[in-house]
């Protein structure tokens, strides 16, 4: 990315290694709370990005000090920046789309994930994981061109357990009846799997 500011390569860069790597420790069958990682990673990612447009746009992502419209507030001697939920009030403003509620939601799970214990959401919640991937992928390539897009590593694969919920994709595109053995996982490409109402 020729000519960008240092601040806006950065987060670009982390935003692209946490994507990939939440999508890597979603992909271990065998990892335990790994829906949980994937979602903690994912709220980096979302961060960092909307961190790389603001600087990119030359607004400063940091909270100010109350009463002061020039000085910022400070944690630590680093300037405090703005959270996810910051990041999408300033980005998004008024509007409501379908990528916003999708990140809203996992703000609320993240913050439940770190206060509490939570059962196994794998199954639950694969189609809005989905959906905040391919959001991050298209806002990615949206701002900074497909040259940044996650390519080779922004596919989910879906764990398949032994219960009544537990089904094959058939060549019809309907369901077989047999159940796989535990563990065994359905693939589903980033560029073909279509979430109704939560991409961008």
């Amino acid at each position: 990315m020729p000519r960008l500011p240092v601040e806006v390569v950065a987060n670009v860069k982390k935003a692209r290694e946490a994507a990939v790597l939440a999508v890597e420790i979603y992909n271990r069958p065998a990892t335990a709370f790994r829906s949980a990682a994937y979602i903690v990673l994912m709220i980096v990612a979302w961060t960092a990005l909307f961190h790389a447009v603001f600087f990119r746009n030359r607004i400063k992502p940091y909270y100010r000090r109350k009463g002061s419209t020039r000085r910022y507030e400070r944690v630590e001697g680093d300037y405090k920046t703005w959270e996810l939920s910051e990041c999408l009030q300033q980005f998004y403003k008024d509007q409501n789309p379908a990528p916003r509620k999708n990140l809203e939601f996992f703000i609320d799970l993240r913050n439940k994930i770190e206060h509490r214990f939570l059962p196994e959401l794998d199954i639950e919640i694969f189609g809005e994981c989905q959906a905040l991937l391919m959001n991050f992928e298209a806002l990615l390539a949206a701002e900074f061109g497909s040259k940044q897009a996650l390519v080779g590593g922004t596919t989910l694969c879906s764990p398949i357990l032994q219960d009544s919920r537990a089904s094959t994709v058939g060549g019809d595109g309907g369901h077989s009846k047999a159940t796989p053995p535990v563990g065994t996982q359905i693939c589903y490409d980033l560029q073909i799997l279509a979430i109704g109402g939560c991409t961008i």
